[in-house]
């Protein structure tokens, strides 16, 4: 059986950071503060880097499995699928009807990008709304839930290699050698392989880490190039090097006491537990509340990065009181609602057994 292994708070704390970046990428998108193609927030590199964590702490929870039964896999994948899908389908249909009262709203859109206009004006099929539930994939309505469904797959992919691979670096070879040619989930597959991978050699990582002294500035050399504007620098566009890129900061925070102190703030913390309402939280708050803020600061004295800057925050500290109440109301009762389906499970299966 999986093991639920003791929360490692630090590495909340990452996610945390990788989901303000999502935002702000995501802000910067619909109101540009340079230009689309000038971006200085990317999102790319926190998703990349939500992958590796993924990776990694799965791994975690499979270290003392050597084998791995039926009913074992079916409650991993109960508990993953209610972990994920039911938030999804929650902040989708949140979305939706967040879309449908701003469809009300007489804004001018002159200062936001073509694609904010074009979701601010495109019309939802009920179909669609139905097969992005069905496929657990929304990439055209109101919620950024693209990177759910590669996820939820991994992981359970991760699971099985793990599993059939003793030796891990032909695990990591293998996993992405497969992932490469199944394009439906070739998204994410070498970032979970690299993340099981530092976990599987983490101690001979971090002592060549600590040795050479490169923890702290290579991650602000990492922080530096992916802040660098998108049309300087084209690097954080492939997925292979944010793989990569994502493997390293995981590499040197593990390595390096004093950037898990830093990280083990309590802000960070908190920001790391409802991380995940954020992410999907964030979208639908920020393509009603963007305009309106927006146009009532416009019509002031501010300057436009001034506008800029205070509409990004008013976004940013709505979207944390929402995914307060995200966190309590959705994720706790559907991680709690996979534990039941996988309890009501066992006691079927021993039903079973006993009246077979």
């Amino acid at each position: 059986m999986l093991k639920t292994i003791d929360r490692i708070e630090y590495l909340d704390s990452i996610r945390g950071i990788g989901a303000l970046i999502v935002v702000l990428s995501h802000y910067e998108t619909f109101l540009p503060l340079i230009s689309k193609e000038g971006k200085i927030f990317k999102g790319s590199v926190a998703v990349s880097i939500f992958f590796v964590l993924s990776g990694y702490v799965l791994s975690k929870s499979l270290k003392c499995i050597t084998r791995l039964s039926l009913i074992d896999l079916i409650d991993f994948i109960i508990k993953r699928f209610c972990r994920l899908w039911i938030p999804f389908a929650a902040a989708l249909l949140i979305s939706l009807s967040i879309h449908h009262f701003s469809n009300k709203i007489n804004i001018t859109l002159n200062s936001f990008s073509s694609e904010y206009v074009e979701r601010w004006e495109q019309k939802v099929i009920k179909n669609q709304v139905k097969n992005e539930l069905i496929e657990f994939y929304s990439p055209n309505l109101l919620a950024p839930s693209w990177t759910l469904k590669p996820e939820f797959y991994n992981s359970i992919i991760l699971v099985l290699f793990i599993l059939v691979f003793k030796k891990h670096t032909l695990y990591l070879i293998s996993a992405t050698i497969l992932f490469s040619y199944l394009n439906t989930i070739t998204l994410g597959a070498v970032q979970f392989a690299l993340g099981s991978l530092l976990y599987y050699h983490e101690t001979k990582i971090s002592q060549i880490i600590k040795n050479s002294k490169i923890a702290m500035p290579g991650i602000i050399f990492i922080v530096i190039v992916i802040f660098i504007p998108q049309n300087i620098i084209s690097l954080t566009s492939n997925w292979t090097i944010l793989g990569l890129l994502g493997f390293a900061i995981l590499a040197f925070v593990q390595a390096t006491k004093s950037i898990q102190s830093i990280l083990n703030q309590t802000v960070l913390k908190f920001i790391g537990k409802i991380s995940f309402g954020i992410y999907l939280m964030h979208w639908p708050i920020m393509f009603i509340i963007l305009p309106i803020f927006h146009k009532n600061l416009k019509n002031s004295s501010l300057s436009n990065h001034s506008v800029w800057c205070i509409t990004a925050l008013i976004c940013m500290l709505i979207t944390i009181l929402v995914s307060i109440l995200f966190y309590n109301l959705v994720e706790k009762p559907s991680i709690q609602l996979g534990k039941i389906l996988v309890n009501i499970l066992h006691k079927k299966t021993l039903w079973s057994i006993l009246n077979a």
